[in-house]
């Protein structure tokens, strides 16, 4: 015990030793931040260092979307991008039975809203509610809406106001909760109670999903990709295509936009309203995957 005491003594000993040597010949040897008088955002340096790099991937994307000039060049710039997107977030899984279940219907005035729940992966079941009018003959159009953030998902009155005035309109709306959010809370306490917040379970998520080779935004993909064909059951048609609202996930849905079998028959895509390039300026990092899925509008 002695020895190994003189020997962690001498060790100290001369890292100290060291310590002050290389402080005497340079002061900022062991300094991390720029010295002092100037300015530096230390409790932002790893974001904007992110952003740096972001910045650098949206200039090299603003020269290639610049030079396309004809439809045949941007219909290749549409594929190439689907492959890359297929690239980051898939393989996606084959097709299985949705097992797509009516688990009761609330009747209102106009429309009704049919509680359904499918399982878009064996046994990876997904709860949804498909608002319907009342009066409609022959296929209707449909809108897949995915949620925000909201604890409530899919019964957050502003969404609930989007489905119904959809109905209204003639139109079906198939809105489904995520991960993380509504009948689909995964984190609990032993009172069944949620832990934490939506966003911090899709992140949690995520994690895990990279530890199989998978990112989180895979399976809310494949979610909304299930979700599509459970509505095209109940009479909708798929001629006039699927328009997608944006939320939380406006950007994951424009990858469904393009990697949908049907992709050549959607007609009216989501839109961010903040452009492309500004968005990693105003949110933190969540589940999803760091890749762009659309042009700025």
């Amino acid at each position: 015990m002695m020895k190994f005491a003189s020997s962690v003594s001498c060790l100290l000993c001369l890292f100290f030793t060291l310590l002050q040597a290389a402080d005497a010949r340079d002061p900022h040897a062991f300094r991390v931040l720029p010295a002092e008088g100037k300015a530096v955002d230390a409790g932002h340096a790893l974001k904007n260092y992110l952003l740096k790099q972001a910045k650098r991937q949206f200039d090299a994307r603003r020269k290639i979307v610049s030079r396309i000039n004809t439809v045949e060049q941007l219909q290749q710039y549409r594929k190439d991008v689907r492959r890359k997107l297929l690239q980051i977030n898939g393989p996606f899984p084959d097709k299985t039975p949705l097992r797509a279940r009516v688990l009761g219907k609330i009747d209102c005035q106009g429309y009704t809203i049919e509680k359904v729940i499918y399982e878009s992966r064996p046994r990876h079941h997904v709860t949804a509610n498909l608002y319907l009018p009342k009066k409609r003959r022959g296929p209707i159009p449909a809108v897949l809406v995915p949620c925000g953030h909201s604890r409530k998902g899919k019964a957050y009155p502003s969404y609930q106001s989007i489905c119904i005035s959809l109905a209204q309109n003639g139109m079906a709306a198939f809105i489904y909760d995520p991960t993380g959010q509504a009948e689909r809370r995964q984190v609990l306490d032993a009172s069944g109670n949620p832990l934490i917040g939506p966003a911090c379970e899709h992140t949690a998520g995520g994690v895990g999903a990279l530890l199989v080779g998978l990112g989180a935004a895979n399976y809310m993909i494949w979610d909304g990709i299930r979700g599509d064909e459970v509505s095209l059951g109940y009479g909708t048609d798929p001629e006039t295509g699927h328009a997608h609202s944006t939320g939380q996930n406006g950007t994951l849905f424009k990858i469904e936009e393009l990697i949908l079998s049907r992709e050549e028959e959607v007609p009216l895509p989501g839109l961010l309203m903040t452009p492309l390039a500004d968005t990693p300026k105003n949110v933190r990092p969540c589940c999803t995957f760091p890749t762009e899925a659309s042009r700025t509008t």
